[in-house]
């Protein structure tokens, strides 16, 4: 779980990055192209993340009436 975190937080932490790099105005065309693929591959990133722990979360909404159980989701 540690790693999930990790994951998603250093994607957002170069999200904010791109931003701040995009909005300096500072970069070439390229460059900005460049940047928006890299943030729009980081929030493809994010989403499988989130939507990871969103089906972890319903499975154990799930199991909360009966036994507790965790199952990997891979």
């Amino acid at each position: 779980m540690k790693n999930e975190k990790k994951d998603i937080e250093t994607a957002i932490a170069h999200l904010e990055e791109l931003v701040v790099k995009m909005e300096s105005g500072k970069g070439s065309l390229e460059e900005n192209i460049q940047w928006f693929d890299d943030g729009i591959k980081l929030i493809e990133v994010c989403r499988n993340e989130l939507n990871d722990s969103e089906k972890k979360i319903d499975e154990l909404i799930k199991n909360a009436e009966g036994s507790f159980s965790v199952k990997n989701i891979e």
